[in-house]
């Protein structure tokens, strides 16, 4: 366990515990490919019933009609699939811009003085300064309060 001195972290200090424990942000997930996407999207059972039924009415067609409803059965599950997928992959695309946009820095006690640094350089051992409606930047240990509300008292 890394401890804290009231005074803070050298500049030092804290380079040499980056270099140890890495930046603080959560670890990316790695992107699967459009095709294991797509390929994980008709797994779905609510995929598989439409596709087994649209098969089954191929295998019984008579008469021209009956190709016509599977064709529209088929044409649905595969519209379904690829507008789930590209409003996906959207969305996704607009979380990761909001998280680009959102890099916030933070106050912390660095060689006994306070310094703002982005939240990402906070390191284990950091003392982190709170201010009313700040955002929590990491996993941490309170040491002091003064007039301190939870937010979860509601």
């Amino acid at each position: 366990m890394r401890e804290a001195k009231e005074s803070g972290l050298s500049g030092e200090q804290a380079g040499e515990r980056r270099k140890e424990f890495g930046a603080n942000e959560l670890a990316g997930r790695k992107r699967a490919g459009m095709t294991k996407e797509l390929w994980t999207r008709c797994k779905n059972p609510l995929v598989i019933q439409p596709a087994v039924i649209c098969l089954i009415s191929l295998w019984q067609a008579e008469e021209p009609a009956d190709y016509a409803a599977a064709a529209l059965v088929g044409a649905m599950i595969f519209f379904s699939v690829v507008l789930a997928y590209i409003q996906e992959h959207r969305s996704s695309q607009a979380v990761e811009k909001l998280q680009a946009m959102g890099r916030a820095n933070c106050e912390v006690l660095r060689d006994g003085r306070k310094t703002e640094v982005p939240m990402t350089e906070i390191v284990p051992g950091d003392i982190v300064v709170l201010h009313a409606e700040a955002i929590i930047p990491a996993d941490l240990r309170l040491l002091s309060a003064k007039d301190f509300l939870s937010a979860s008292r509601r």
